[in-house]
């Protein structure tokens, strides 16, 4: 008899948390970069850095990611956490 495994969240897990280290690349590097420096942005310090991995994460598709993540917690079972 074949038994099908479901697969963990392994896989998820490790593609956020590459998404997290680009994202903190991107808020280091433009906070520590002057504004003038880069293409068309404007700010400074921390508040560029945090603009700038805004525009990173593509703001409504990471809105809706977020919002889909909280659906799908309460099905899944609470080992998969």
């Amino acid at each position: 008899m074949l038994v099908r495994e479901r697969g963990g969240q392994g896989e998820a897990l490790t593609v956020w948390a590459v998404w997290l280290v680009t994202l903190v690349e991107v808020l280091v590097t433009c906070s520590r970069i002057p504004a003038a420096q880069l293409y068309n942005v404007t700010g400074h310090g921390i508040s560029l850095g945090l603009s700038r991995a805004a525009v990173h994460t593509n703001w409504p598709l990471a809105l809706v990611a977020l919002l889909l993540v909280l659906v799908t917690m309460r099905s899944l079972p609470l080992r998969a956490w």
